[in-house]
């Protein structure tokens, strides 16, 4: 008879973790010797007894209001196999749950996927984009697919998972799914073969012919460097700006079923333990503070969220550290913290990004903006005085649904300029900035002149037939200038995760053969 394939979740330990990974997770627990060609052993976790979840929702519809009773137990197992040049922890259970992101090979996963799947048999990616709003997006195709029909943008998101058909690699069976973590579905009898499969997969870079731009936030390896940052995080804690700086979510690349959480636990996990509907940085520093703790690196490394579905029995929970998402700069290099990992922005992709800030076009004068003045106001009082069509929350819905859109926020007809303005503070002020210039961009210059005319009936209310003429006929790319505004802070001084939204939008439009100009007022 044929052996089934069972899940197997793999991680590739660092060489240098092997023992402090079996003497924090392993102890005393008794160790079971494997068979020959694996060596290595089985080391059982049994669990605490417990009732399922769904039984408290039962017993309030059931007549007399009991069951039999129905607890049981999830044990937990690892099988440790050392081969001659790598040492794999394949777990079984939630004991994954508890493996610290210092002990693996944070990038083993995604390598040996990337390495694995052709560009065009790609089922599922996960990406979080981090270089100019925190934003997380999963797409799943109903079958395999190619991967330039998902909307990742390789250049600027950090890939936490990708999922695909091997299909030059049978010995990691039917898929493949990689992120820290290795998950394939094989016979036990098929593991040492492809074991030493994804090892090798691991170390090659022959992805990059396929995957040129997914390097460009690598995982940090320097121990000083992150020593140094996590210094940096400490500080950042102390602050007075920590929840404007750090978000919290939960890690990116766990199981599915960490996204379907209905609220967080933070500390201990007990009956009557206060609940929280979703992870806040705000809420975790109130907590800390309560309990008496020091906001930081080491408090956040100890303390555990729980995620929160159904009863509280069985939650999978993790360091508050690993639910961080964090970004900075030091000595001109930019990092990123992201799922208890740290990342290092590619110098070429840094150099790139200043190069396209530092070729900016220099747009017109405008009115200098006073501190402390807020967006519209400065906006009212810049078209006033250079006699420029106000736009500035003239909202109006298209294309259905509850979108509503901005044109820009004022216009000089006569020079066909059109004026984008915001108060970048952070990389997500940026963001909206880049959005909204994006998606004028996309429906005011297109052949179909329905949001033309939505626009003019919009704006008809405030202005005469006569200011509104530019829109009865499609304005050409490169015909008008798409200027950005920044209140107070030249492009120079954005944070760096900030300038690659400026930058990519750049390139867009250049592309498109657009007009872009940059004005800091």
């Amino acid at each position: 008879m044929d052996e089934k394939p069972i899940g197997l979740t793999i991680f590739l330990l660092k060489a240098e973790k092997v023992k402090e990974f079996e003497k924090e997770l392993l102890g005393p627990a008794n160790r079971i010797a494997l068979r020959p060609p694996l060596e290595g052993f089985f080391v059982p976790l049994p669990d605490t007894p417990e009732a399922p979840k769904w039984l408290a929702a039962i017993e309030t519809i059931v007549d007399n209001g009991t069951v039999p009773n129905m607890t049981g137990m999830s044990p937990s197992g690892i099988l440790l196999i050392k081969r001659p040049d790598a040492t794999f922890a394949i777990c079984f259970g939630r004991v994954g749950q508890r493996v610290k992101a210092k002990w693996v090979e944070p990038a083993f996963g995604l390598r040996t996927a990337l390495n694995a799947i052709p560009k065009e048999l790609v089922i599922e990616i996960k990406a979080e984009q981090v270089l100019a709003k925190w934003h997380r997006a999963s797409e799943r195709a109903p079958q395999a697919c190619p991967v330039d029909e998902f909307g990742v943008e390789f250049d600027r998101d950090l890939v936490a998972t990708v999922e695909g058909i091997p299909k030059h690699c049978p010995s990691l069976g039917a898929r493949v799914r990689g992120g820290t973590r290795l998950h394939l579905d094989l016979p036990l009898s098929a593991l040492d073969a492809a074991l030493d499969h994804s090892f090798r997969l691991f170390k090659s870079d022959d992805y990059k012919k396929d995957w040129p731009e997914i390097d460009n936030i690598i995982p940090l390896a320097d121990e000083a460097a992150i020593e140094e940052l996590e210094a940096s995080l400490d500080h950042e804690l102390a602050g007075a700006c920590a929840a404007q700086k750090i978000v919290m979510s939960s890690p990116i690349d766990m199981e599915d079923k960490w996204e379907l959480a209905e609220s967080y636990i933070f500390g201990r996990a007990y009956e009557g333990a206060a609940t929280r509907p979703y992870l806040s940085t705000d809420d975790w520093l109130s907590y800390v503070k309560k309990k008496g703790l020091t906001a930081s690196v080491a408090t956040a490394k100890k303390l555990r969220v729980h995620m929160v579905h159904g009863t509280k029995n069985g939650m999978p929970n993790c360091a508050s550290f690993d639910c961080f998402g964090y970004g900075t700069s030091i000595n001109n290099k930019a990092y990123l913290l992201s799922s208890g990992t740290w990342y290092q922005v590619d110098i070429k992709f840094i150099e790139e990004t200043e190069r396209l800030i530092n070729e900016l076009n220099q747009g017109p004068k405008l009115p200098a903006w006073t501190l402390g003045q807020k967006e519209c106001d400065y906006n009212t009082e810049c078209a006033k005085k250079m006699k420029y069509l106000h736009c500035d929350a003239q909202n109006f819905s298209y294309g259905g649904g509850r979108s509503k859109f901005e044109v820009c926020d004022f216009v000089d007809i006569e020079k066909r300029i059109l004026f984008f303005v915001k108060n970048v503070t952070k990389s997500s002020g940026m963001s909206h900035l880049v959005e909204q210039v994006r998606r004028t961009a996309e429906l005011l210059f297109h052949g179909d002149g329905d949001y033309r005319l939505k626009l003019s009936q919009k704006l008809i209310a405030t202005y005469s037939a006569s200011k509104l003429k530019w829109l009865e006929e499609r304005p050409q790319q490169g015909q008008w200038n798409l200027c950005l505004v920044s209140l107070g802070r030249s492009a120079s001084t954005f944070p760096f995760f900030a300038k690659c939204g400026l930058a990519k939008l750049l390139r867009e439009l250049r592309s498109q053969g657009h007009c872009v100009s940059f004005v800091a007022a």
